[in-house]
């Protein structure tokens, strides 16, 4: 059987053939004053089925030989893989010092070297293109380990995961505490990354996502309604009314519906506290409102019974028994 190269040169005679054909069938048309015959039907088919041959031999040969080298470099321990980032000899090294076997299935989606690269955003450069100077940004790239490992040198990060960490509601997390949660955000920016396949978020991106997430929770609202019973609280009312002005109201007095309405739609509001977490110090505040206190009641009652004559006749029996005590005094 004729080996690839064989069946290659073959297959280019063809064309050539072909190609002379069809220059001939035009040709012959031409001097008819024709633009397509037969003969330059045939001619274009077997020029193209040849030259669709060509490309087809010329690619597996490439790519056999691209494997056979590869092998090559893998089993000398040269191999580069090709990938959207420049990666240098220093890199290359560290991945061998872990003991990955570099190899081109390693660095495919879901090989072992896929989570190695952790992406740390972009970095200008100048490149010449079509004689002229331009800039363009580069992606930086590191091992996953190495940016795991900055956690202990970079106070800036460990401040960051800190941060991140009391927001969460959790405020006596220590160092470890932090450096789990850093080597976990930096992995998960690896996985992500799929060695320059998946989307670019460094470390800190995610970091500060979840740190927005966090201190963007809405406030812990709760409410409680206890609502007295109307024979209870008008008894109440009538007990503030009765201090006030030395009387107990009756219970068609229109002021005391209209406290006891305004009192009891109070009560039915209800008692609402809310809790919020501060993002920084993941200090809690839980602020309260509304609620019925008997402050209120009898700010409300001495309200609505001032100057009217009920009141002012409870006053002035209490200037009279004064004026009386002074006079037997």
């Amino acid at each position: 059987m004729a080996t690839l190269k064989e069946q290659l040169e073959e297959k280019k005679k063809l064309r050539d053939r072909a190609s002379a054909a069809l220059k001939d069938a035009k040709y012959r048309a031409k001097q008819q004053g024709l633009t397509s015959t037969p003969a330059i039907g045939i001619a274009q088919k077997a020029f193209n089925e040849a030259d669709a041959e060509v490309k087809r031999l010329t690619g597996e040969i490439s790519k056999k030989e691209t494997e056979k080298k590869t092998k090559k470099d893998v089993a000398e321990g040269n191999y580069t893989p090709t990938l959207p980032f420049q990666v240098d000899d220093k890199i290359m090294n560290e991945i061998k010092n872990m003991g990955i076997a570099i190899s081109p299935e390693a660095f495919n989606v879901g090989g072992v070297g896929a989570g190695l690269f952790v992406y740390q955003g972009e970095t200008p450069s100048k490149m010449a293109i079509r004689g002229k100077q331009v800039t363009i940004n580069k992606p930086k790239v590191e091992l996953a380990n190495t940016v795991i490992n900055s956690y202990w040198d970079d106070k800036t990060i460990q401040n960051k995961v800190m941060s991140a960490l009391i927001a969460a509601g959790k405020s006596d997390a220590t160092q470890l505490d932090g450096f789990a949660t850093w080597q976990s955000v930096v992995q998960q920016s690896a996985n992500l990354y799929n060695a320059g396949r998946g989307p670019k978020f460094t470390p800190m991106d995610i970091l500060n996502m979840s740190i927005t997430k966090a201190g963007g929770k809405k406030p812990d609202v709760t409410t409680y309604i206890e609502v007295p019973r109307d024979a209870e609280l008008k008894e109440k009312l009538k007990t503030f009314v009765f201090n006030l002005i030395q009387k107990e109201p009756k219970d068609d007095d229109p002021i005391l519906n209209q406290i006891f309405n305004d009192v009891k739609n109070l009560y039915s509001k209800g008692v609402t506290t809310t809790t919020t977490v501060d993002a920084k110090t993941g200090k809690k505040t839980v602020k309260q409102t509304g609620g019925v206190s008997d402050t209120l009641i009898q700010s409300k009652i001495e309200k609505a019974y001032k100057n009217s004559a009920d009141w002012l006749e409870a006053k002035s029996l209490e200037a009279t028994d004064y004026f009386s005590s002074w006079m037997r005094s």
